[in-house]
């Protein structure tokens, strides 16, 4: 006990406080860059990517299209979103032999100056994308991707000689090792999503500064800054994690000591998206407040 003590004087200190951010792409040569991400889409035949997107260019049209997010190399490993013309979308899957499956939205289907959800789903035999949880369409397909060396791209899609950079906002976009049913979109799509072993990528955009972004799920697949996006307050409508038992950040249904060693241990190592459930007093700040609330239910106080 008397450890705990000593931190909590440390955090009276030095309180750490809960923003979420989005970042922003000036649609010139800003993006992040996830190294070797194509290979958490390789040699399988059930894949989903999905994120937030708000989209500011009002005259998308070659070559000024607005790639989102996604894997393109334009010979044998291309999953991927990006708006064209007439605020369309496309997704596509390019697989390991070269042959090209694409899904083109109707028009109109992207409202600019808004938060939209997208994602984009291959099962094998059919490659589908939705907008905010609705199927906006569906396309056979077929193949997969063996390439694991292509680099996963947040706010703009490759392209030889003319890359399509996003001109707007991005946030939350995952990646999932199966195909997401349109159920499963609607559940995940707003809400802080942890403990789902399908979930395989998942950059949040909480960090605030910087120039990299972690990928919550796992120690390897960080982003890096390529040029220069910005943070922004303007995020995303995704909620916090649902908590069972306030306190209980462990999510054992059980509130004890391990909760609050949890707790600490992520507010000094400034990793606090995963204890939100520790915010007791719901201030969206976790400090040493929320650990003396929860130190006294434990004791009954």
């Amino acid at each position: 006990m008397k450890s705990i003590h000593l931190c909590i004087l440390i955090l009276m200190i030095n309180p750490i406080f809960q923003q979420n951010y989005s970042l922003d792409f000036d649609g010139s040569m800003d993006y992040v860059q996830i190294d070797g991400g194509s290979a958490l889409l390789s040699n399988t035949n059930d894949m989903t990517i999905s994120g937030w997107v708000y989209l500011r260019n009002y005259n998308s049209g070659w070559p000024d299209f607005d790639g989102l997010f996604g894997v393109r190399n334009e010979a044998n490993a291309d999953f991927y979103i990006l708006q064209h013309v007439n605020f369309q979308l496309e997704g596509r899957l390019r697989n390991s032999n070269n042959e090209v499956f694409s899904v083109d939205t109707e028009a109109n289907i992207i409202q600019p100056e808004q938060w939209q959800h997208v994602a984009l789903t291959y099962n094998g035999d059919e490659l589908k994308l939705y907008v905010n949880g609705v199927l906006a369409g569906n396309t056979f397909a077929s193949g997969q991707i063996s390439n694991s060396g292509e680099p996963f791209i947040i706010g703009s899609v490759l392209f030889p000689g003319n890359d399509f950079d996003l001109d707007g906002l991005a946030d939350d976009i995952r990646i999932w090792s199966r195909a997401l049913s349109q159920d499963d979109i609607m559940v995940y799509m707003d809400q802080d999503v942890s403990g789902e072993e399908d979930l395989i990528g998942y950059w949040k955009f909480n960090e605030g500064t910087g120039n990299t972004v972690s990928n919550s799920v796992s120690d390897n697949y960080h982003g890096y800054f390529s040029g220069d996006p910005t943070w922004s307050e303007n995020a995303s409508p995704v909620q916090d994690q649902f908590c069972g038992l306030p306190g209980d950040v462990n999510g054992d249904d059980n509130l004890d000591v391990t909760d609050i060693v949890t707790v600490v241990s992520a507010i000094i190592d400034h990793e606090y998206d995963d204890v939100m459930c520790a915010d007791m007093n719901e201030d969206e700040i976790i400090n040493v407040l929320d650990v003396v609330t929860i130190v006294n239910l434990i004791m009954g106080m």
